[in-house]
């Protein structure tokens, strides 16, 4: 018991360390005016110091309803969100990643979520910075959806984008050399061979180029650059450790790579150098330690969110901030004296805008498999059919298996789909 307490007592210290700090502050500005009004009056100084506590326990519930006011300056707001970095549970991600583009490693970030991966992606470039690390970023999707661009991006236009950011380094010496070699590698329409002798120019600089590549599953849908050799030279280009080129690519599922035109179809030969990182659900303390990171410290609260997002860092933070938009709601004086919101209310709100236009019609609709999967586990119709899709769905998170039997993580998302499988709604889209 005496264990437990104390780590109910830390966890409270490290998510409340701004109150705290500021508290302190506070308080000894205070104790010390006072101090200094009564002339060493101890009396006022204690005061002054319990004034600074008040002041502590109340401020982020103040600077919530502050932040939300319609005449607060937006660009104190900006300030802060450059300053918060919202991995929301990625840090075990983040540093695996770190660590292998230092060490001149590959990986492939899996996840159903486009825009978590993409924000893992943008975490890194701010990160990692200087020499010799020089980024590239590009985004499949956008290519892959414009009818013109689909019928037009090949090799070429895919190197001029991904070189880019090294034609813009300032050295001008090194860059008219380097300049030279890339235009030779240009005319010879980006061939194997240029690109290597493009790539060796690129490591006697001492650089590294980190060529991130987002949706990298969508080149299935470009003609011209979903290509066996394409996919080859990336792999020569990439597989050597500490080499001038490390690979980030970001999926919705490992299937899809068995979509794109390699040279042994159904296999994966050309990837299998790559690390795999999956993003997966959270395990109960580190879910407990976010909540606490976040300022959640209502055990009905607490018990809500974890119901409806079944431990997925995703739909963690997306009820969150729900939960944080319907506090900002409340009146000046209950900032200052916590009344629980009607969480029942809220559960239709995260289903109807998280569940339904996220998770279903936004993301789960371009993966036909593992939706069918995710609706046969409601069914109770698991077949050897689904075997793949369900692992799938298991290692990013929402399912559980337990004495062979499949289970949805989140008991929310379960009784929701459900229901629509009892309305006969129509469940899953068309790839």
């Amino acid at each position: 018991m005496k264990s437990l307490n104390l780590q109910i007592i830390k966890k409270f210290i490290y998510s409340h360390q701004i109150e705290i700090i500021l508290g302190i502050l506070v308080g000894v500005i205070s104790g010390s005016l006072t101090n200094f009004i009564w002339q060493n009056n101890i009396f006022a100084f204690s005061i002054g110091v319990v004034t600074g506590l008040i002041f502590s326990m109340f401020y982020h519930k103040f600077f919530y309803w502050l932040t939300s006011q319609s005449w607060f300056p937006s660009w104190i707001l900006k300030w802060f969100s450059k300053k918060k970095i919202p991995l929301w549970g990625r840090e075990k991600e983040i540093r695996r990643l770190i660590g292998e583009i230092k060490t001149g490693q590959s990986s492939i970030i899996v996840g159903i979520f486009g825009s978590e991966r993409t924000a893992i992606l943008d975490y890194l470039r701010e990160v990692i910075t200087g020499t010799p690390f020089i980024f590239s970023y590009l985004n499949i999707g956008p290519i892959a959806g414009d009818a013109q661009k689909k019928l037009e991006f090949g090799t070429v236009q895919f190197w001029e984008d991904a070189l880019k950011p090294l034609l813009e380094e300032k050295n001008d010496d090194v860059q008219n050399e380097f300049k030279s070699f890339y235009e030779e590698s240009k005319k010879r329409n980006f061939e194997h061979s240029s690109l290597e002798t493009l790539f060796e120019q690129i490591d006697q600089k001492g650089w590294r180029l980190v060529l991130m590549i987002d949706r990298f599953h969508k080149i299935a849908h470009l003609d011209k650059l979903n290509d066996p050799s394409f996919f080859a030279s990336l792999r020569a280009l990439g597989s050597h450790a500490n080499g001038p080129l490390s690979l980030i690519l970001t999926i919705g599922e490992s299937e899809q790579l068995l979509q794109l035109r390699t040279l042994d179809p159904g296999k994966l030969y050309e990837f299998n150098f790559m690390n795999e990182i999956t993003l997966g659900a959270l395990p109960e303390e580190q879910i407990e330690d976010l909540l606490a990171k976040n300022g959640i410290t209502v055990t009905e609260e607490r018990l809500w969110i974890k119901e409806c997002a079944g431990g997925h860092p995703y739909l963690l933070k997306k009820a969150i901030e729900l939960l944080n938009t319907t506090d900002r709601s409340r009146t000046f004086l209950s900032k200052f004296f916590f009344t629980s919101p009607k969480l029942e209310t809220m559960k239709d709100q995260f289903l109807e805008e998280i569940v339904e236009r996220e998770l279903l019609q936004k993301n789960l609709i371009a993966h036909t498999d593992m939706c069918n999967a995710l609706f046969s586990v409601v069914e109770g119709k698991v077949n050897m059919t689904h075997f793949k899709a369900l692992n799938e769905l298991r290692r990013q998170g929402f399912l559980d298996k337990s004495n062979e039997q499949w289970k949805i993580h989140s008991p929310v998302i379960a009784a929701f789909l459900s229901k629509k499988v009892q309305e006969k709604d129509q469940l899953c889209g068309v790839k």
